[in-house]
């Protein structure tokens, strides 16, 4: 089937993919930056669709370089910017997203927003991840794509006072000018 495919191709890293990724990601990813205490997790929210090399390069990098000591990948069951892509089935996403970070130290998976209302907002799950785990301050890991259209998010001036951002380059997306202010550029 397509997901047994799609989950084999995920999990069974070449060796010649994971060395490209991981120079990509070190060439992105400096000294440490981000939040004042390392305790704090990151949230690295996305369709995941599927989950690939790239994502889990970013979040070691972020590990490794003492950022935070955990990333969460927060599976999005429908991204407003993403209405009408084709999409696997979101417990097939977060299952794919289950098995490739099972075995990956400070790697979690986290399906707070398969319950919510859809379309997924941030804003609203960072409100509810807050209330689960008070406990916890959460920041936002987002690649250079998301963070050219953040001033399009739902309640994006709050997001931006509220939690750290965290941007990072992508292939093809170059991170604009006009980010909010403490925004921190991995690069």
């Amino acid at each position: 089937s397509i997901y047994s495919d799609i989950s084999i191709r995920i999990i069974f890293f070449s060796s010649s993919n994971k060395e490209a990724a991981s120079a990509f990601a070190s060439s992105v990813l400096p000294t440490p930056v981000g939040p004042k205490n390392k305790n704090e997790p990151i949230g690295l929210f996305g369709s995941f669709n599927p989950i690939h090399n790239g994502h889990i390069q970013i979040a070691r990098s972020v590990l490794e370089r003492a950022i935070c000591n955990e990333v969460w990948f927060v599976v999005s069951p429908q991204n407003p910017f993403k209405a009408g892509v084709d999409m696997l089935p979101e417990k097939v996403r977060y299952s794919l997203v289950e098995k490739v970070v099972e075995s990956e130290v400070g790697l979690k998976a986290c399906n707070v927003e398969l319950d919510m209302p859809k379309p997924s907002y941030t804003i609203d799950t960072l409100n509810v991840l807050e209330k689960l785990y008070p406990q916890h301050t959460f920041s936002i890991l987002m690649g250079g794509d998301n963070i050219a259209k953040f001033d399009k998010w739902k309640s994006h001036e709050e997001l931006a006072a509220r939690f750290q951002l965290i941007a990072y380059p992508r292939p093809g997306a170059e991170i604009p000018s006009f980010i909010p202010e403490k925004t921190i550029i991995i690069n």
